[in-house]
């Protein structure tokens, strides 16, 4: 379902991938990419995001998240957090909260996931109307 979206974030062609840690998630789903078929080559960069939908508000953790950053217009409530290689965007709406996480690591020097802020707040915008 996200899988065109993933892949204009990523900017290549997205594939789903299964999501093993989804701790308390009622529904999660993940999409990757990778700049080189061999994904252990030295210059090979990967895309990923995740989305888990949790069926309460407990999850949403402002307080914890400490560097987050408020984002108007995303359902009830709503927040960025930036770290590093990951940008995640967490937000409140009919009593359900919505994790989105997007990450770019490589080994190699490679784009920071905070430079398609913009598109991955855009994606949750698309995702809050959806719940």
């Amino acid at each position: 379902m996200l899988a065109p979206e993933a892949s204009a974030l990523f900017g290549r062609p997205a594939r789903e991938v299964a999501v093993s840690q989804a701790g308390h998630a009622e529904s999660v789903c993940g999409y990757s990419a990778n700049t080189t078929p061999d994904t252990t080559a030295f210059d090979n960069i990967t895309y990923s995001l995740i989305v888990y939908v949790y069926d309460d508000t407990t999850q949403y953790e402002q307080p914890i998240a400490g560097a987050a950053t408020p984002i108007a217009g995303i359902g009830e409530r709503a927040l960025r957090i930036t770290r590093s290689d990951l940008v995640a965007i967490e937000f409140v709406k009919n009593g359900q909260t919505v994790l989105i996480s997007y990450s770019i690591t490589a080994l190699t020097h490679h784009p920071t996931p905070n430079t398609n802020a913009a598109q991955l707040v855009g994606l949750a915008r698309m995702a809050a109307n959806r719940v």
